[in-house]
């Protein structure tokens, strides 16, 4: 079955959106700002 596929698929995209998320809000609060 390619349910397996599907969820790694799924899982994979999931941590990348994490790190993704993660890795704009930590850059966003180190980034001097003026406002």
């Amino acid at each position: 079955m390619g349910n397996k596929k599907l969820v790694m698929i799924l899982f994979i995209i999931a941590i990348i959106f994490l790190l993704g998320y993660f890795g704009f809000m930590y850059f966003v609060r180190n980034f001097p700002f003026n406002g």
